[in-house]
């Protein structure tokens, strides 16, 4: 579009030159009248020297005033006057040039808008498409066979497993006990497939111990994973699992009591 402008302009700038040029070179009505107007000009000075002033005739007044728009039109297309046209028209010219610009940068300020908007769709639709979690598999309690004491340590495992096509990095898993929280940092990558083996210890009160022992226990263990998916973003994952057993051995059940938002906020 610029190109189009500055060839108008161009040609413009042509015309007038030309038109100047054959003006001046023929001689034109233009040329004539303004010799007549400097023979008009030395009479007058003929008579403020020494002659005496008459009264224009009322038809010479009427062609004087007409012919002042054609003077108008001399004086624009005069040899003297061209510089002044040029500058005009490249002024004109740039302005329209400028705005032409302007339209061109906002065009492609609009069509990098919708690029970026649409690149962010298309992340936002991959992770939508590729969200990751992690399962919790391979559950056990190993505990003591014999009862030496009122209170024992048992050892809670699982294992973490990650069940997507892509690999994640697992940071923190937390279990909340009843007397305190445990938590631990693996800080590993964990690659499609592929699982990370925890454990934690778990201390019974003398009443817990004793319902061990007796393949009565039931114990609620509750959790949370945070890790980082492909993408970058840290995620969190809570889990919570009912163990029932004892001495015998342990049946593992998912907790599926969680509470709504909307009960939680009441």
């Amino acid at each position: 579009m610029r190109w189009w402008i500055v060839s108008i302009f161009a040609l413009l700038i042509i015309l007038f030159t030309i038109v100047v040029w054959r003006t001046e070179k023929s001689g034109g009505a233009c040329y004539e009248q303004t010799n007549s107007q400097n023979r008009e000009g030395r009479r007058s000075s003929l008579t403020v020297d020494g002659l005496e002033e008459k009264d224009e005739p009322p038809q010479q007044q009427a062609d004087t005033s007409a012919s002042n728009s054609e003077n108008y039109l001399c004086r624009l297309t005069a040899p003297a006057n061209l510089p002044n046209i040029y500058l005009v028209l490249v002024g004109i010219g740039g302005i329209f040039v400028a705005i032409g610009t302007l339209d061109i940068l906002k065009r492609q300020t609009d069509a990098i808008e919708r690029q970026t908007k649409a690149v962010e769709d298309s992340i936002t639709l991959q992770k939508t498409l590729k969200r990751q979690w992690v399962n919790l598999e391979k559950w056990a309690i190993e505990g003591d066979k014999l009862r030496e004491y009122k209170e024992i340590v048992i050892k809670l495992l699982f294992e973490i497993v990650n069940p997507t096509d892509m690999p994640l990095e697992l940071r923190h898993i937390q279990l909340f006990a009843v007397e305190d929280n445990q938590t631990s940092s693996p800080n590993i990558s964990l690659a499609p497939t592929k699982s990370h083996p925890v454990s934690f210890l778990i201390k019974l009160s003398e009443a817990e111990t004793s319902r061990y022992f007796c393949d009565t226990l039931n114990l609620n263990v509750f959790g949370s994973i945070a890790f980082k998916d492909n993408f970058g973003e840290r995620q969190g994952q809570t889990f919570g699992h009912i163990c029932m057993g004892g001495l015998s051995g342990f049946k593992f059940r998912e907790y599926d009591r969680w509470l709504s938002q909307e009960e939680d906020e009441e």
